[in-house]
């Protein structure tokens, strides 16, 4: 682990070079690396994760008795608290944008990948208001290349500047939540006994640890996710497409709600007993998950 916060450190550094450069290509390729490092590390990605249903589990709690503006203001302060808001900023405006135009670049293999692309491209191209205010621009400056050059020079400098306020944020937390990671207790591979899940208190119990899966009245998605692994064999595959026709018929659930509903119970699991990665979370139109071989 110390070699992957070295490395990503590299990664970071890299990017305050090239901002400092004020290389535009280079700044935008570096934070393009940074996140492409965090999205092959299956550990980074678990710290993203646990916030981002960390922080959708406190946006749900905010009541809606609050007036807008106070609303507005909680969900910011939960928001400046988490790893993930700030990356995913980034991921949807560098990172996917990026990783999608190059591969415009690939050949073109099927007739999905093909439509995918498209899209990719329209996604992509800067947008028509931006796109008419650098051309009066261009109109106005025609004659005048260096007053032109320096509205791209001061344009592209202030949307750095941003991106690179958001890497400063994340990276310190990413490093330091990684560093928690490190110390965290191991999984008990010495499991004494089955897990038990009782339907009626949605209470789970692990090597002697209860653990509740209900915090308020109402049951959430990964009680019910539960009855139907334990309904049906904890070490089998349970695709998610299976325990929605089952559990959730006529509701608007998908494999997106089913994939949240596991990693919320592994979040209850290791903080009420510190046990990490109770549940094998796969997400995709054939997602599925069960519990890991450690624990069943």
């Amino acid at each position: 682990m110390d070699l992957v916060r070295k490395q990503l450190n590299q990664k970071y550094q890299a990017i305050l070079k090239t901002f400092k450069e004020n290389s535009f290509n280079d700044f935008y390729d570096s934070v393009f690396n940074y996140c492409n490092f965090i999205e092959k590390q299956p550990d980074m990605n678990k710290i993203i994760e646990y916030d981002r249903n960390d922080i959708f589990e406190k946006k749900q709690q905010v009541s809606a008795d609050f007036k807008k503006w106070e609303k507005r203001a909680i969900v910011e302060k939960i928001e400046s608290y988490s790893s993930s808001f700030p990356y995913d900023k980034i991921l949807q405006q560098i990172y996917i944008p990026m990783k999608e135009y190059r591969e415009l670049l690939t050949p073109i293999k099927t007739k999905e990948h093909a439509r995918g692309c498209a899209l990719s491209k329209k996604e992509f191209h800067i947008s028509f208001l931006e796109y008419l205010i650098d051309f009066i621009l261009h109109s106005i400056f025609r004659n005048d290349t260096e007053r032109y050059y320096a509205y791209f020079r001061l344009k592209y400098k202030i949307q750095m500047l941003g991106y690179k306020e958001i890497v400063d944020k994340i990276h310190p937390i990413l490093i330091n939540k990684f560093i928690e990671l490190e110390v965290m207790p191991k999984k008990d591979i010495f499991i004494r006994t089955e897990p038990e899940f009782d339907y009626d208190t949605s209470i789970l119990t692990i090597n002697g640890k209860k653990i509740k899966i209900t915090l308020k009245n109402d049951k959430p998605d990964g009680h019910y996710v539960l009855e139907y692994l334990f309904d049906h064999g904890i070490k089998n595959k349970a695709y998610y497409s299976d325990i929605l026709e089952e559990k959730f018929l006529n509701e608007e659930k998908d494999n997106n709600s089913m994939y949240r509903a596991c990693n919320d119970v592994n979040d209850k699991v290791f903080k009420q007993a510190n046990f990490k990665d109770f549940l094998e979370v796969h997400s995709g139109k054939t997602g599925w998950t069960k519990v890991e071989k450690a624990y069943a």
